[in-house]
């Protein structure tokens, strides 16, 4: 009896000792971390041959604000059209764009992930019923442009509308999207932990196409290279009629870091798709995070960047003695954009200037009777406060 116990217990712990060996070899084993080589341009296929990379809505997005930004310097242009548009997305000419066939607008994406969303927004849409309201009757009567008073001024060829601050409301209006339509949706919304962190789905659907972190990904890439003719690739000589940041992108000043974005758009995708060829794994995560900082920072620059050249150049332009004619008032007017364009920049996970930091700016630039009475002193102190935080 004690020899058969023995016997027993000696099967039994064999058996034992096999199924812990068996279950410790059925464990998943995690894929040795492979060199992250992106494709040449930026596209991926799945399993099916099918292409994954998709961002229609920022496109759409990007054509929309193009002819919205076109209207706020129109004077045909009334006030119900640019609201309808803006707000509603509706009212475009191409019934492709239109909010009831697209699904997209302007104004839901414009400082949405700001924590001041309403009060940017109240914002552009002051300036929408100011322009319509204000400068359209001005422009039509041709009335000539003078402190206190809206109106037109000659620019060579061009005539600027001016505001009763000076200010050119269309340039407001587009560059203040730069920041608010296109750098917040990227830095703050797509690019950011929300979207692309670990907890996001990042598992391939076995029917093939997108993740929601490749899909992410790529809608972020859409805001900047949307309008390029062809999908995937950029050229630096067709901006596709965009008005917002790839028209700066594009600019020669910025070509140290033109390839740089790009890269780092291909990298960040190709590590996202490399965890999603693993099952969902986070093996490549600290690579894609680290290619989104590149971006924002790097899109941070541009905003940084034209901020302070519109600033600084009209600051220059009044110590040399020059007057406040249309060009003065075109040029400084795209720098007061840029500057409500500050709050959206990235710098070390928040904006080099916070929305109560361009605040205080917006009301120097518009106490009194605002660029007309400016100084040459308080433009190049915003100048040299925007060239420290940027390290410009």
């Amino acid at each position: 009896m004690k020899n058969f116990n023995k016997i027993s217990i000696t099967i039994v712990s064999a058996l034992a000792f096999i199924l812990v060996s068996c279950s410790g070899d059925s464990e998943p084993v995690e894929p040795v971390p492979a060199d992250v080589n992106p494709p040449a341009t930026y596209s991926w296929l799945d399993d099916n041959g099918e292409e994954t990379v998709s961002f229609g809505g920022q496109t759409t997005r990007l054509h929309q604000a193009a002819i919205i930004c076109s209207k706020m310097g129109s004077s045909e242009a009334t006030f119900s059209e640019i609201d309808e548009m803006f707000n509603l997305g509706e009212g475009f000419s191409d019934p492709a764009l239109n909010y009831s066939n697209s699904g997209k607008k302007v104004s839901n994406k414009t400082g949405g992930y700001s924590a001041y969303s309403t009060e940017i927004l109240t914002m552009f849409n002051g300036w929408i019923t100011e322009f319509t309201s204000d400068v359209i009757p001005a422009m039509v009567a041709g009335t000539v442009a003078e402190p206190g008073v809206a109106g037109v001024l000659p620019d060579g060829p061009d005539m600027r509308e001016l505001n009763a601050k000076g200010m050119e409301l269309d340039q407001l209006f587009t560059k203040g999207l730069i920041g608010a339509l296109c750098s917040d949706q990227i830095i703050y919304g797509y690019l950011s932990e929300i979207k692309i962190g670990d907890d996001v789905d990042n598992v391939r659907p076995e029917s093939g196409g997108y993740t929601t972190m490749e899909h992410h990904w790529d809608e972020g890439y859409g805001y900047l290279y949307g309008l390029q003719p062809t999908q995937g690739v950029y050229d630096l000589t067709q901006t596709g009629g965009d008005k917002l940041l790839y028209k700066y992108y594009a600019k020669s000043n910025f070509s140290d870091i033109q390839a740089p974005i790009y890269d780092a758009f291909k990298m960040g995708r190709e590590a996202i798709t490399m965890d999603a060829s693993n099952g969902g794994t986070n093996i490549y995560s600290d690579i894609k995070m680290r290619e989104a900082t590149i971006i924002k920072n790097h899109i941070s620059h541009i905003i940084g960047q034209k901020a302070y050249d519109y600033l600084k150049g009209a600051a220059d332009h009044l110590d040399a003695g020059g007057e406040r004619n249309g060009d003065f008032f075109h040029g400084l007017s795209e720098g007061v954009g840029f500057v409500v364009s500050l709050q959206f920049t990235y710098n070390d996970g928040a904006p080099h200037f916070t929305y109560s930091e361009v605040n205080s700016m917006l009301e120097t630039l518009s106490s009194g009777d605002g660029l007309w009475d400016i100084t040459s002193s308080e433009l190049n102190q915003m100048a040299s406060d925007i060239q420290a935080s940027f390290n410009l």
